[in-house]
């Protein structure tokens, strides 16, 4: 009788795997014997692109040069109505070394006027960089008249406006962001003695996401050059948390049931390891410092997170 009902259990658990009711691996665990192991592929993280115009010609970039003051956006075909202009359309160039059929890239000097500081010491360490300028777009001069050039937007990463720098264009040339073939490490990579932070994102923003352009205080003199690619760490020290994130550290993290609560001191936090949050790829660089995208993210990549050379990827 017993071998008969076990007979009919298993056509039973057969028959439903057969048909999708129940994973067929369901019928050997029944039997008492061991699950095969599970093989999960390994997937890179991150993906290939090439990189776009906006990508490149629309980042910015933070430097202690200083352009020529004269060669600025003086107003459009339809001034003083208008004062923004886009794509397609005609401006007026005021200054001197203008060349027609020639391209030139329009940039801003620009500040923030909140200057809150998402970490302690940003300002000052973007001060030390130099500059912040967005980059606006581009144009090409037509022809030359009454001490002017006229020019046609070619590509507008947002409106150009009256004052304006016109500069030449920086050769940029093209970028492949390519995805890890290591795994990525959250855990277990600490700083090299040469390493950065980031002192500002475009727009002025704080938390970034992938092709996010973003600053920091690395450059070529640190041995930095476009396409090299940059681990974004986090630390759990409160010193360099940003004021935001401390705030966290003020509210109840026991449990009422816990007969010895504790709760984690700064002096202990600054012992905890580094979290690997993501990484950046460089795209142009000075001296001091360099304009990267962040290639990928597992997390919201911030202001202040401390960044390094990767070696393996």
């Amino acid at each position: 009788m017993r071998k008969l009902a076990l007979l009919l259990l298993l056509c039973a658990t057969s028959g439903l795997a057969q048909q999708g009711v129940i994973p067929a691996d369901a019928k050997v665990a029944a039997l008492g014997q061991p699950r095969p192991a599970v093989r999960e592929a390994t997937v890179p993280l991150g993906h290939r692109y090439v990189a776009s115009y906006k990508d490149l010609y629309c980042a910015g970039f933070v430097t202690r040069e200083r352009f020529a003051p004269g060669n600025l956006v003086a107003g459009g075909r339809s001034s003083p109505e208008q004062t923004r202009f886009g794509i397609h359309e005609m401006v007026f160039l005021a200054g001197s070394g203008y060349e027609p059929g020639r391209k030139y890239a329009v940039i801003r000097d620009v500040r923030d006027r909140n200057r809150y500081e998402f970490y302690a010491g940003q300002n000052k360490a973007l001060d030390r960089l130099g500059r912040l300028y967005a980059e606006i777009g581009q144009v090409t001069v037509t022809l030359i008249e009454n001490g002017y050039a006229v020019a046609t937007v070619d590509q507008a990463c947002e409106p150009l406006v009256p004052g304006d720098t016109v500069i030449p264009v920086p050769d940029k040339g093209t970028l492949v962001i390519e995805p890890r073939s290591a795994p990525f490490p959250v855990y277990g990579v600490g700083l090299p003695p040469r390493h950065g932070r980031i002192v500002m994102a475009s727009d002025f923003d704080y938390l970034v996401g992938t092709r996010k352009a973003v600053y920091i205080n690395l450059g070529s003199k640190a041995g930095l050059a476009p396409g090299n690619y940059l681990r974004v760490s986090r630390s759990y020290n409160p010193d360099s948390m940003p004021e935001s994130t401390r705030i966290s550290l003020s509210a109840p993290q026991w449990d009422d049931t816990q007969r010895k609560p504790m709760k984690p001191s700064p002096a202990m936090m600054k012992h905890w390891p580094l979290r690997g949050v993501g990484e950046l790829v460089v795209i142009s660089v000075t001296p001091d410092s360099a304009t990267c995208l962040v290639s990928m993210a597992l997390e919201d990549v911030q202001v202040g997170d401390y960044v390094a050379p990767e070696k393996e990827r």
